[in-house]
């Protein structure tokens, strides 16, 4: 097993353990409940130990706010960690976390110049929530982050307040990573740098949600017809317990079971005859309960499935589903099981 260098947001609480004997990696990590119940001593204990049990692992995490970085000097001072310090990165921001102007983001790296526990290493956005879908808004919104990034590293670095090569540049990824990675890796004759994509799930791919966007990026690519490109690896798999009426069928797996945050699963499979089949282009789930899908088509297009068939859900964005399950298998292209992967959720 090797860890993915795209790992979004795990927690230093339960980090630790799943680190033993992994690669060295660079992992950057979002400040985790600061708002909940701030940082605690355990937390900077647990990180410095870390820290010093896997020496090539190299971790950094997100600072937007003087708070947080008084919170943490505050612990820092209690544990007498000495001269040892921790890498940050700057959070830039619009929708969600990180620092909204330039003026306070300057100011920020100007305090951490100062900081007993802290070394600033880079900075880091998230680009995600802005993102339409279509070429021209989203390029011109990576023309705004990269405008935003170079003048704040320009003004950080005239200013000597950053003395590590290479600095690290950080950006989502997940729905623009071909528009994102430019940012990221500047322009010749700039500081070293390097650029982490935090791509949200790196073990499988939308069937929905991030494909709509994926579609786009092949042709801004001009990845040829027929080329690979990602694939949705995550599938549902259920039965059909009831057709009480045409053009309805009642499958065993509902919000218990399969993601639904960013639209309803749809139907991607089917066995029929003890034949994997292509679900029919007009079936489509309009609605899940707690252990229940509505599956629905017209009759007067297309056949449905019978009572004790099994039908195989794609989830629209699959990252609500794995919290679902503590157990998933894995299997090859003949839907043999081959392996297994376990999930482990603070």
């Amino acid at each position: 097993m090797t860890v993915p260098d795209d790992v979004d947001t795990p927690r230093p609480g339960w980090l630790g353990p799943w680190l033993k004997g992994f690669p060295a990696r660079q992992s950057p990590l979002p400040l985790p409940d600061v708002a909940q119940r701030g940082w605690t001593l355990a937390d900077l204990a647990e990180l410095l130990d870390l820290r010093r049990r896997h020496a090539g692992v190299e971790l950094a995490f997100f600072v937007d706010s003087q708070a947080q970085l008084d919170l943490i000097a505050a612990h820092w001072a209690k544990l007498g960690a000495g001269e040892d310090r921790v890498d940050v990165l700057l959070e830039l921001g619009t929708s969600r976390c990180g620092l909204r102007e330039h003026g306070p983001a300057l100011a920020l790296a100007r305090a951490l110049q100062h900081h007993p526990a802290l070394r600033l290493r880079g900075i880091g956005f998230y680009e995600g929530l802005q993102v339409v879908g279509e070429t021209a808004p989203d390029h011109a919104l990576m023309q705004h982050w990269q405008a935003r990034v170079e003048a704040l590293l320009a003004d950080i670095e005239a200013e000597g307040l950053i003395d590590v090569q290479p600095l690290w540049l950080s950006g989502g990824g997940s729905a623009l990573f071909d528009l994102v990675a430019p940012v990221l890796a500047g322009r010749p004759g700039q500081t070293r740098r390097l650029g982490l994509l935090r791509s949200g799930c790196y073990v499988c791919h939308d069937h929905a949600h991030y494909g709509r966007y994926m579609q786009v990026m092949d042709e801004r690519m001009r990845t040829p017809p027929g080329e690979p490109s990602l694939q949705p690896a995550l599938e549902v798999w259920t039965q059909v317990l009831s057709c009480p009426e045409p053009g309805l069928a009642l499958l065993n797996a509902g919000r218990r079971d399969v993601s639904f945050d960013q639209g309803w699963p749809g139907p991607v499979w089917h066995l029929h005859g003890g034949q994997r089949v292509k679900a029919p282009a007009g079936w489509r789930v309009t609605g899940l309960n707690d252990q229940h899908a509505y599956l629905r088509w017209d009759p007067a297009e297309c056949d449905g499935p019978a009572v004790g068939e099994r039908v195989a859900l794609g989830p629209s964005h699959p990252c609500t589903t794995f919290d679902k399950w503590a157990w998933m298998a894995v299997v090859d292209d003949d839907d043999r099981v081959i392996d297994a992967i376990t999930t482990h959720f603070a």
